[in-house]
């Protein structure tokens, strides 16, 4: 009797997934962004709003850039994993960006930068002071977005809140650098 190969977590057989459109069957995405970027999504089976388990697939995004700061194409990388949790087949794709879709990509890279400083001022000092803080810096959270950085690095630093102590203010211009 010999041994058999697991089947594919995703579709509970031994037939490869790679054309299932797996972003529609309601699995539990935990997204990792690294400098605006998003980097890696995993697709789990569980989630209970704390601990992720049963890694279904993975896809991990790799970007080239030119040097102008404008992603040129973006390498998707799936990775479908096997009931013994090894990967079964893995794929590779090639996404080119036309100028449009790079400044959008920008937008939203820059978007998430921002969201992460937002997250980190909140936590420091509270819903009540940090929406106070982030409303004096709204226009220029939105310039930020829109591609012109410096100002709202200026305008945290230069932030006169006495709840922005300067290890906040250093700490947020920092997470506002990419």
């Amino acid at each position: 009797m010999g041994v058999s190969k697991p089947k594919f977590k995703i579709n509970e057989s031994y037939s490869s997934p790679e054309n299932i459109d797996y972003d529609i069957l309601g699995f539990h995405k935990k997204r990792t962004i690294t400098l605006g970027e998003l980097v890696k999504v995993e697709y789990y089976r569980h989630y209970d709003g704390v601990t992720y388990s049963d890694l279904i697939l993975e896809e991990t995004r790799a970007y080239t850039r030119d040097v102008n700061g404008l992603v040129t194409q973006r390498n998707l990388n799936v990775k479908w994993y096997l009931k013994d949790g090894t990967i079964g087949v893995e794929k590779d794709t090639l996404k080119y960006y036309s100028t449009i879709e790079a400044i959008d990509e920008g937008m939203t890279r820059r978007s998430n930068i921002v969201a992460l400083a937002k997250l980190y001022v909140l936590s420091q000092v509270g819903l009540v002071q940090g929406q106070d803080f982030l409303g004096s810096v709204n226009s220029e959270a939105t310039l930020f977005v829109n591609g012109s950085t410096q100002p709202l690095r200026d305008a945290v630093a230069a932030s006169t809140k006495p709840y922005m102590t300067p290890t906040i203010k250093g700490t947020t211009v920092f997470l506002l650098t990419y």
